[in-house]
């Protein structure tokens, strides 16, 4: 019996001094093969393996165009017991692009971080991935070290031949030129069927939003429409539903005061369908379609209210 007591106590006292579990402090541990090259149009996949103690909570991708003020955020699902994807569209690789990738745990420590909104890590948009590149993006993400918090790979270095391939700059690079964010315009339609000139900027907002500004003088309108000279003036509210304010497919509203001496009216675009296609070099071209109708018709000399118009421009973007 008193044997069967000392080992109860033996037992006992080695229970009450076992270390309790350690609680978990750390953020998660983000591996990443760092992208550098996307194709042009295509949905880019950004894959990543994920490493915590506790379970992973929300990781996220954040992405936008070069050069832009906000990220996107993008949530990555998961693939395999540490995997994790997210997909960035195709609109969005019509330009130069950059991501970051974030992570909490369970516990709620974090962010892990790969690139930052103040770093971010940098795509370029290009029509043919190089080799490197290739082989980059064609194999899933290795195993986490274990003992760094967040790793990023490098890419492969270029093989040493004709030095047509590029290694990815370790630094951020600032934005390039061919990010436009402004379209100033001159419509053809208006200097040959209105005899008149018609100039419009537009403004980029957001990516996948543009503000136009539009002043024009017709001196001599074709007859039997509005027959004397006019001068209007007005705004156009774009949204590129396909592509990005480089070129895309535009859809949009917008409105115009027409002034004459017979009086004033107001036309109202109610529906808008366009396309701009801008060259990274500057030149661009626009075609738009829109449905309008006139408040006042019958003082600007316009025989009924509703009408339609197709519209041609040529110029330059910055």
């Amino acid at each position: 019996m008193l044997r069967f007591a000392s080992a109860a106590a033996a037992i006992a006292a080695l229970a009450f001094a076992a270390p309790a579990q350690a609680v978990d402090r750390q953020p998660p541990e983000i591996r990443h093969q760092v992208l550098f090259e996307a194709v042009f149009g295509e949905p880019v996949p950004v894959r990543a393996s994920i490493i915590d103690e506790s379970e992973v909570f929300e990781p996220t991708v954040f992405y936008r165009a070069a050069g832009a003020k906000d990220f996107s955020p993008l949530s990555m699902k998961k693939k395999g017991k540490a995997d994790f994807e997210a997909v960035i569209p195709g609109s969005v690789s019509t330009a130069d692009f950059e991501y970051f990738i974030e992570a909490y745990d369970a516990q709620g420590n974090g962010p892990a971080r790969l690139g930052s909104a103040d770093a971010p890590l940098r795509v370029k948009a290009v029509a043919q991935l190089s080799p490197e590149a290739r082989t980059a993006t064609s194999s899933p993400p290795p195993p986490p070290p274990p003992a760094a918090q967040q790793t990023a790979l490098p890419p492969p270095p270029p093989p040493p031949s004709d030095g047509s391939a590029k290694s990815r700059p370790v630094e951020p690079v600032p934005p390039e030129e061919h990010i436009h964010r402004v379209s100033v315009l001159l419509s053809l339609t208006d200097a040959g069927v209105r005899q008149g000139v018609g100039m419009s900027g537009e403004f980029r907002l957001v990516n996948k939003i543009g503000l136009a500004a539009h002043l024009g003088f017709y001196p001599d309108y074709v007859k039997g429409f509005v027959d004397s000279p006019f001068f209007d003036a007005g705004a156009q509210f774009l949204f590129y539903a396909g592509g990005s304010f480089r070129h895309g497919m535009q859809l949009g509203f917008g409105v115009r005061e027409q002034m004459q001496s017979s009086g004033a009216g107001t036309d109202l675009t109610l529906f808008l369908l366009g396309y701009k296609l801008g060259f990274r070099f500057g030149l661009t071209l626009q075609t738009q379609f829109s449905i309008g109708y006139m408040l006042n018709n019958a003082a600007v000399g316009m025989p009924t209210p509703a009408h339609a118009s197709l519209d041609g421009s040529v110029g330059w973007s910055f």
